[in-house]
């Protein structure tokens, strides 16, 4: 089963707040997803290929993972957009 990672810089409050975001909507939406929290720098050792990570920096590029930007969640910009293709992303995953 593909996780959902919730990656910035110190994996503690920008995660946290982007991670109860999702929550709320996967919650809603009655989706069953592991939600991991973590510094960018962990990335390469928690993720495999069928992950979903959301990251407020640079992902190495050796990742295989599906990566969305987390900067939406940060500006209000595309918030809402980001969230619906993140649910998508995982529905897909989860079928």
């Amino acid at each position: 089963m593909p996780k959902l990672i919730i990656a910035c810089g110190t994996g503690i409050a920008t995660s946290t707040y982007i991670s109860e975001k999702i929550k709320t909507v996967i919650e809603r939406e009655h989706i069953k997803i592991d939600i991991i929290q973590c510094r960018i720098s962990e990335i390469e050792s928690i993720a495999n290929n069928d992950d979903i990570i959301v990251a407020t920096s640079i992902v190495p590029s050796d990742i295989k993972a599906k990566v969305f930007s987390g900067i939406p969640f940060l500006t209000g910009i595309s918030e809402e957009n980001l969230i619906n293709e993140i649910i998508d992303e995982i529905k897909k995953r989860l079928k």
